[in-house]
């Protein structure tokens, strides 16, 4: 009875066996096929194509941006959709605080900067979908006038891994003045006219190039307006790859 019972059970590992081995080799096929599909996509750039990997912007009357110095004389140029406000090409980095995918893009997004910062001028733009966004926007400004070092990383982190509420203006100031910076100045700079100026330029921005999701990327360049994001490209790597290819070979369609 008990060598039955057994064999029963060598019998029912058995009929398991080739359930785990297709899954497994699933996994594999799965996992080389993406390897694959990587590797093409990042060995030929010109399989990159408007409407799969980017989107044209058609139309699109330029806005100044809220951290944008522009000069009287490249007034002329916004209405037009050609802004002259610098020669470069433009990366504008749409983004929040509250946006665990703008964390993502941030980690990796600042050593390609750093890589790109002589030849490209990068924006970033707070996006305002609700009023806790616009207080973590208004954070953001707060944070570029007050702090002489960036403190994006820290913040995303503070947010998404400790879990702090830093759109609540207690919360804000506890993070000022453990940086020896008072409460007055944080509030006097918070509710300034000058972050209201940009938070109003912000929302602009966002409107003009129809920004429904972060993270999202718009790229200028040769007067004209490009759209990528995460949802157009298999990763990271990738995303770069087709900002570069925009940039390069400026395609019409």
């Amino acid at each position: 009875m008990e060598l039955e019972h057994k064999e029963r059970g060598a019998d029912s590992k058995a009929a398991r066996q080739p359930r785990a081995s297709w899954h497994s080799k699933y996994k594999v096929v799965w996992w080389l096929a993406m390897v694959v599909f990587a590797k093409i996509v990042n060995a030929h750039p010109h399989q990159f194509k408007s409407g799969e990997h980017f989107k044209i912007l058609h139309n699109v009357v330029r806005p100044s941006l809220p951290e944008e110095k522009i000069t009287p004389k490249d007034q002329s140029g916004l209405t037009s959709g050609n802004l002259k406000s610098t020669e470069k090409p433009q990366v504008i980095i749409f983004f929040n605080y509250g946006c665990y995918g703008c964390w993502v893009l941030n980690k990796d997004m600042k050593p390609w900067q750093e890589q790109h910062q002589t030849k490209i001028d990068f924006q970033y733009c707070p996006v305002v979908h609700n009023s806790l966004w616009e207080k973590l926007a208004r954070f953001y400004y707060v944070n570029k006038a007050l702090l002489p070092s960036q403190v994006e990383d820290e913040v995303f982190s503070s947010i998404h891994n400790q879990r702090r509420k830093l759109w609540l203006e207690a919360e804000m100031i506890n993070f000022y003045t453990e940086k020896k910076i008072s409460a007055e100045n944080f509030l006097q700079k918070y509710k300034s006219f000058d972050v209201d100026r940009k938070i109003q330029k912000a929302k602009e921005a966002a409107n003009a190039y129809e920004i429904n999701v972060t993270p999202n990327i718009i790229v200028n360049a040769n007067q004209k307006s490009y759209m990528v994001n995460l949802a157009m490209v298999p990763n990271l790597e990738t995303l770069f790859k087709v900002i570069e290819f925009i940039i390069k070979e400026n395609p019409n369609s």
